[in-house]
C-alpha cells in the first residue's frame, strides 16, 4: 500500500508541476505596451492660385485649370465641401475643405490643355510622374486659419504654368507613274480642336517642321494635283514624325485642273476668242469705210438680203 500510495502521491505532484505554467501562461500576458495612438485628425480648407507665365511685368491668372487633390497613397481626397477635382475661377483660385490627418503628406495634380508646371512655390515639390506634393504643416496659414498653399496669381509665389509646344514633322512625297519623289512647295495645315491652325510648306527635300501647342489637331498636306488629310495627335514636348505620300489625281487634265473646271475655261477661251474675232471684224470695217458688222446687227442684215430679192426684176 506505501508503495502505491507512494506512486500515487508522486503522479499528483508532477501533475501540478505540469498545470502551474499552464494556469500562470493563461492568466499571465507580457505587457503590450503604451496603447496606440488614434491619429489625430481636423477639418481644413486649403486653397492657392495658379497663373498663366506672361511675358508681361506680371503674370496672368489661369482660369479652368483642373486641380485634383490625392492622399499620401495617391488615392484622390474625399472632400468634405465643394467637389475634387476642382477648376480655377477667374482669379485663377482653387480651393478644398478635407479632414486632414497630422503628419500626412498630400499631392496635387494640375491639368489643363496645352499647359505644363512651370514653377511652384518652395513648399511644394513635383515628382516624376506629375504630382506636386505639400505638407499643410509646413503651409503658410491665413488670418482665418485656411493653408495658404500659394500667393496670388500675379506674385512671385503662385503656382505658374506654361504653354506646352510640341511639333510635328515629317516628309512629303509624291508618287506618280508607280514612281515616288520628294514634294517640295506642299502646304502643310494642321487645325486643332477649337479651331487653331498652323502651317508650312515643304523644301526641296519634302521635309517640313511645325511647333505649335500640344493637343489633337487634324493635319492635311495639299499641293498642285494632290490631296491628302488624315487626323495627328501631338504630344506635349515630344516631336511626332510623319511620313506622307501624296498620290497624283487621276482627274488632273490640265493646269493642274480637273476635267469640269479644265472644260469651264477652255470654254471661257473659246468665248473670248469669238469676241475678239469679231471685234477685229468690225475694226476692219471701219477701215474700209463699210458699215461695220456686229453680232447685233444679224438680224438687221438678214432682212436687208429679204428685201434685195424682192426688188429683184
Amino acid at each position: 500500500m506505501r508503495t502505491s500510495g507512494g506512486k500515487l502521491a508522486l503522479v499528483l505532484a508532477l501533475a501540478v508541476m505540469l498545470s502551474i505554467p499552464l494556469v500562470s501562461q493563461s492568466a499571465w500576458a507580457p505587457p503590450s505596451g503604451e496603447d496606440p495612438v488614434e491619429p489625430v485628425t481636423s477639418e481644413v480648407t486649403a486653397y492657392g492660385f495658379i497663373a498663366n507665365l506672361s511675358d508681361q511685368e506680371e503674370n496672368t491668372p489661369l482660369q479652368g485649370v483642373q486641380v485634383t487633390l490625392y492622399d499620401s497613397d495617391k488615392n484622390v481626397v474625399q472632400v468634405t465641401s465643394g467637389t475634387n477635382p476642382v477648376k480655377t475661377d477667374a482669379n485663377g483660385r482653387f480651393e478644398f475643405t478635407f479632414m486632414h490627418t497630422e503628419g500626412d503628406t498630400y499631392y496635387m495634380t494640375f491639368e489643363y490643355p496645352g499647359y505644363t508646371v512651370r514653377s511652384l512655390p518652395d513648399s511644394m515639390d513635383m515628382d516624376s510622374e506629375g504630382f506636386v506634393s505639400f505638407d499643410p504643416a509646413e503651409t503658410a496659414v491665413d488670418s482665418e486659419g485656411d493653408y495658404a498653399l500659394s500667393g496670388e496669381s500675379g506674385g512671385l509665389h503662385a503656382i505658374v504654368m506654361a504653354v506646352t509646344t510640341g511639333s510635328v514633322y515629317g516628309t512629303v512625297q509624291g508618287e506618280s507613274g508607280g514612281e515616288t519623289f520628294a514634294l517640295s512647295g506642299a502646304t502643310v495645315t494642321i487645325v486643332s480642336e477649337d479651331g487653331m491652325s498652323y502651317s508650312a510648306s515643304t523644301g526641296a527635300n519634302g521635309y517640313f517642321s511645325i511647333d505649335c501647342p500640344s493637343g489633337r489637331y487634324t493635319m492635311t498636306v495639299s499641293c498642285t494635283g494632290f490631296q491628302s488629310s488624315e487626323a495627328i495627335a501631338v504630344e506635349s514636348g515630344h516631336g511626332s514624325a510623319y511620313s506622307v505620300t501624296l498620290v497624283q489625281n487621276t482627274s488632273e487634265f490640265v493646269l493642274g485642273l480637273d476635267i469640269t473646271h479644265s472644260i469651264m475655261v477652255i470654254g471661257l477661251v473659246m468665248l473670248a476668242l469669238i469676241i475678239v474675232g469679231v471685234t477685229a471684224m468690225h475694226v476692219r470695217g471701219r477701215g474700209r469705210g463699210d458699215e461695220p458688222i456686229l453680232m447685233n446687227d444679224l438680224e438687221d442684215l438678214t432682212q436687208q438680203q429679204d428685201e434685195d430679192e424682192v426688188r429683184r426684176p
